[in-house]
């Protein structure tokens, strides 16, 4: 396994994460200043995606530094 490789892609995934974040910060209070909130399926569905990937990420940075550890200790 190259963990430098996984940590780059981690970082690149890290990356993407914050720019999806900000545009459904953007989405949220643009909704919230202007009183209304029409929510519809694709908004819910984006929003999940949103949470899974943020997920994904959390477990996917934990397995690399878990097998940096085991290869540390092997």
């Amino acid at each position: 396994g190259n963990i430098a490789t996984a940590k780059e892609l981690l970082k690149q995934a890290n990356d993407a994460l914050i720019i999806a974040h900000k545009e459904h910060t953007s989405i949220l209070v643009n909704e919230a200043n202007h009183g209304k909130l029409e929510l519809s399926f694709l908004a819910v569905h984006a929003s999940n995606h949103l949470s899974i990937a943020d997920i994904s990420y959390e477990l996917a940075t934990r397995m690399v530094e878990m097998y940096e550890l085991f290869l540390k200790k092997s």
